[in-house]
């Protein structure tokens, strides 16, 4: 740890969004981040019409 160097110039930290070309957050930039997560898990999703079958009256247990 001795030999890492120290900035010395003191410069502020910023926040940067790594998901734009230019680091700064937008609502599109989150919006295509967002598409490719739920592009990606995709694959995950369970076949099945579950709407259908939540909407069905039967008697409880």
């Amino acid at each position: 740890m001795v030999k890492i160097p120290l900035n010395l110039l003191h410069n502020e930290d910023v926040p940067i969004w790594r998901f734009s070309m230019n680091g700064a957050y937008s609502v599109r930039s989150a919006y295509y981040q967002l598409m490719e997560v739920v592009i990606d898990n995709s694959h995950l999703k369970e076949e099945g019409n579950w709407k259908k079958l939540w909407l069905m009256r039967v008697p409880k247990k």
